[in-house]
Parts: structure tokens; sequence; C-alpha cells
């Protein structure tokens, strides 16, 4: 259509692509801990995305890696439940009455552990920003104070 060749456009696709899935999941972590937030704090709203924008600085990462970690086991559940009760097929069908329930629970497992996870991350972001904060006041402590002249 731009008069490039097809295999010019698939890269700028996949960039794009990649670039989108991390702002993706940047966004999904900032939202998961902001749910947290709105439980252990009293902020809710606009106020909690925004402390958890200011909390997740420097644990981005370890944020990425409980999101993929939680996306698999969900994917993985979801598929399961997909393939074994919707799928496939029993003569009686009597099979079916027992995976449907405990694919649920499963699922239900998942999230839990999920938001266990994201409970203990907001733990660790939390203490590692109160001893940034804390490393910040000692400097200004020892600059400030008349005995370091």
């Amino acid at each position: 259509m731009l008069g490039f060749a097809s295999d010019m456009l698939i890269y700028p696709a996949m960039v794009i692509g990649l670039v989108f899935s991390v702002i993706f999941a940047n966004s999904i972590i900032i939202c998961n801990l902001a749910i947290v937030i709105t439980v252990l704090e009293d902020l809710s709203g606009l106020q909690a995305l925004l402390r958890s924008g200011v909390l997740i600085q420097g644990q981005t990462q370890v944020g990425l890696v409980i999101f993929l970690g939680s996306t698999i086991g969900m994917a993985f559940v979801e598929g399961l439940f997909e393939h074994r009760v919707k799928t496939l097929s029993y003569g009686d069908g009597s099979s079916r009455v027992w995976e449907g329930p405990l694919l649920v629970i499963m699922y239900s497992f998942v999230v839990l552990i999920d938001s266990m996870m994201s409970a203990v991350f907001y733990f660790t972001c939390r203490s590692s920003s109160m001893e940034a904060l804390e490393e910040d006041g000692h400097l200004l402590v020892q600059v400030t104070s008349p005995s370091s002249r």
C-alpha cells in the first residue's frame, strides 16, 4: 500500500507490538499495585495509581516477572478449561462434571496467589522506598548538621 515490500512492514509491526506489550504490562502492574494500595492504605482512585507509580520505580523488572508468572498460570488454566470442558467430547459427559469445578478452583487459586504476590510486592516496594528516603534523610542531616562543618 505504501510501496514497501511486505517483509519491511513486519519488522516495524513487531517493534510496535513489543513496545505496546511492555507498556501494557507496566500499566497492569501499576493497577495491581494500586488495588493493593487501595486496600491497605487510605487512598483510592487516582491517588492510589500515582502512589503505585512512585512506589514501583526501580522495581519494574520484579513486577514484570510477577505479571509474567501469573499470566502464564492463568493462560494455562484457561487453556485446560478450553480443551477439557468446552471441546473434548466424552460419551456420557460424566468427567466434565468434576473437571469444570476443579478448573474453576485452580483458576481461583492462581488469582489468589497473584493477589498475594502483589501484596508482597507492595511491601517490598514500600520498604525499598522507605530505605531510599532514610538514606536521603541521613545525607541531609549529615550535610546540614553543625558538627559536620
